[in-house]
């Protein structure tokens, strides 16, 4: 039997704040980066605006959660796994190849723009994260607004690996009996 060390994981708990280069719009994301809470100090811009703002805020957030998960000094316990059977091996060659697929496949789903749109927010992303959020109505609570069609896009990245292992059969029959905590449902 061998053993594989896995990366921590950041605390859902665990908030991490970034900025934008005013200092007015402040993102933060949770330790698993779903999470999304955003403020609006005084003066910042307005709806016209704010877009391009959240959007350097969110990216300083995601730059400050890396550093706190790289910062991590606590390694887990290593995960025991075994020896893979010789009729495993088949299934795990296959898992390989389709491994190429997969890259391939997710590379395309977050190259292509996706916009979601909810409470009257919509957020773009491409390449995995946030570039431009704009307003479909007014708002009352805009801070709470944005931080729903973050949190909408941020559902729609999670999502891009589970579509990209639709065409990866063996991949996820391995991923599936695999006793590794996955960063996303199959």
């Amino acid at each position: 039997m061998r053993t594989l060390r896995i990366a921590p994981a950041l605390a859902a708990d665990t908030w991490h704040a970034g900025h934008d280069p005013s200092g007015l719009v402040r993102v933060e994301l949770d330790g698993p980066g779903r999470g999304v809470r955003v403020t609006l100090a005084e003066g910042a811009p307005g709806p016209e605006d704010v877009g391009a703002a959240v959007v350097a805020a969110y990216s300083d957030a995601v730059v400050v959660r890396m550093s706190a998960w790289a910062m991590e000094s606590s390694l887990p316990a290593p995960v025991p796994y075994d020896e893979p059977a010789a009729e495993q091996f088949a299934t795990l060659r296959d898992a390989h190849r389709e491994l190429a697929v997969f890259r391939r496949r997710l590379a395309e789903l977050r190259a292509v723009p996706v916009t979601v749109e909810t409470a009257g927010v919509a957020v773009t992303v491409r390449d995995g994260r946030p570039v431009d959020v704009r307003f479909t109505r007014v708002h009352a609570d805009l801070a709470d607004a944005i931080a729903a069609g973050l949190q909408a896009a941020l559902t729609a990245v999670a999502e891009q690996p589970a579509a990209a292992l639709a065409r990866c059969p063996a991949l996820r029959a391995v991923l599936g009996t695999s006793r590794l905590p996955l960063p996303f449902a199959l």
